[in-house]
């Protein structure tokens, strides 16, 4: 803003030096054609108040998750302080599917069974707030199989009602707990 401001003045003023001038609307030209112009030109700060309007953006770690009911998937810290990566990922994990072998409040999400398959660590450990990232091979078998949301994404459907999925996951410490991120778009 303070170039633009200062472009436009030093315009001014060499408009003045070479002779422009204003009258009736109308503007008259110096008769010779100018060869060079000199011009003493200084700048003057100019002081411009904004106010900043603060957008709130998507928290990575909001107290719930987008996908489903928003079920977030959590375990005390204090609990698995001896246990591998990979377990507590497990243990999460299957927290969250046996919430949607229960009462959900999305129909298309309600599932009948699942398999947990495998769990590796991933190589895109990106984001250093994660203990782990990891990419899951697992199936769920939906309650609903003319209509499920299970199907988006990386999804092969399976005999009897089956869906097998490929996602990752990743989970981090929130406060006293470790909490399970599903991490679409982080590609398996």
């Amino acid at each position: 803003m303070k170039n633009n401001v200062f472009c436009i003045l030093s315009i001014i003023e060499i408009g003045l030096i070479i002779g422009l001038t204003s009258c009736d609307n109308k503007t008259v030209l110096p008769s010779a054609p100018l060869t060079s112009v000199t011009a003493n030109v200084s700048l003057i700060p100019i002081t411009v108040e904004t106010t900043m309007t603060v957008t709130p953006t998507t928290d990575a770690f909001s107290s719930a998750d987008q996908f489903g009911d928003g079920y977030v998937a959590r375990i005390p810290i204090n609990d698995v302080v001896d246990e591998e990566s990979e377990v507590i990922l497990s243990m999460l994990l299957s927290q969250w599917l046996e919430h949607y072998q229960g009462e959900t409040i999305v129909a298309d999400f309600a599932l009948e069974e699942f398999k947990i398959e495998s769990i590796s660590q991933s190589s895109k450990q990106l984001k250093p707030q994660y203990e782990m990232i990891a990419d899951v091979v697992y199936s769920v078998k939906r309650t609903n199989v003319d209509v499920s949301s299970w199907l988006a994404g990386c999804a092969e459907i399976q005999e009897n009602g089956w869906v097998r999925r490929c996602d990752t996951f990743g989970f981090f410490r929130d406060g006293e707990d470790f909490r399970l991120r599903l991490l679409p778009g982080w590609g398996t």
